[in-house]
Order: C-alpha cells, then sequence, then structure tokens
C-alpha cells in the first residue's frame, strides 16, 4: 500500500488492472506451495464451482476496486489502520450470521482493535502523498508522511 501511494500505478493501468495482476502473481506463487502441502483436490461440487464467481466478482473485483478508489483519499497511515476492519468484520459476521459466540477476551480485542482504527483516523499531522506529477502540499517541497518531525 505504501509502494502504490508512493509510486502510484503504472501509466494507462486501472485500479482493477493493477488489483489483477497483484492477484494473479500471487496465486502464480503460491500454486506450487499449495500443491505440493494440500495436492489436487479429489473432486469439485456445484456449489464449490458457484463460489469462485463469487470469489473472483465479488471477492476480488469490487473489494479490489473499492480499496485502491479508497486508499487514494486516504493518508497512508489511516489506510493502513482499515486493515483492522477485516477480521472484525468476519468475526461480526460469524456471531451474527453462524451464531458464533465470541468469548470476552475476543470482545475486548474487538473493542481495542475499533478504537485504534478510530484513533488512526483521526490522528493528527499526517499529509497525503502527492500524486505522481502533482505540487507538493503545503509549499514544503515535500512528499512524504509529515510523523510529527520539524
Amino acid at each position: 500500500m505504501v509502494l502504490t501511494k508512493r509510486w502510484g500505478r503504472p501509466e494507462g493501468v486501472s485500479a482493477v488492472g493493477l488489483a489483477g495482476w497483484q492477484l494473479t502473481a500471487a496465486g502464480g506463487v503460491l500454486l506450487v506451495p499449495a500443491l505440493a502441502v494440500d495436492g489436487v483436490p479429489a473432486g469439485i461440487d456445484g456449489r464449490a464451482v458457484g463460489g469462485y464467481p463469487w470469489l473472483g466478482l465479488v471477492g476480488a473485483l469490487l473489494t479490489y476496486t473499492v480499496w485502491f478508489a479508497g486508499i487514494r483519499q486516504l493518508a497512508v497511515a489511516p489506510a493502513a489502520l482499515l486493515g483492522l476492519l477485516s477480521p472484525l468484520v468476519a468475526a461480526a459476521l460469524g456471531a451474527v450470521i453462524a451464531g458464533a459466540d465470541l468469548a470476552p477476551v475476543q470482545l475486548a480485542g474487538f473493542v481495542l482493535a475499533l478504537t485504534a482504527l478510530a484513533a488512526g483516523q483521526l490522528a493528527p499531522g499526517v499529509r497525503r502523498f502527492a500524486a505522481p506529477g502533482a505540487a507538493p502540499e503545503s509549499g514544503t517541497g515535500r512528499t512524504q508522511l509529515d510523523c510529527g518531525e520539524r
């Protein structure tokens, strides 16, 4: 995310195209270890086949499009903290849909993660990276995070 914010996308490449190539590269890297550890699946039923379009369209295309659109608008630190939402949403959906019980320590972690997320979004002194070719902010000539150093 930091490098995407710093370097931007290659010219002529959409956010969806960039995400697609990143996911393709990651899948290629994981293919050999997955086959070595789990082997080839014995059989694939109709539900599994139906899961692929769901994961591809909703779990990848839609979510990465929204993600890259969002991180273009946020500074690096607040955007990085948004990663805390993924396990929180998964735990909440598990509790609501699957009826999973959350232990008190899990609920405390949930509250701690939400507090960190909210605090990170409100943190002062964070500036956005300038888009490639854009003028630096505040006339400082700097296009990096201001971490309080003056």
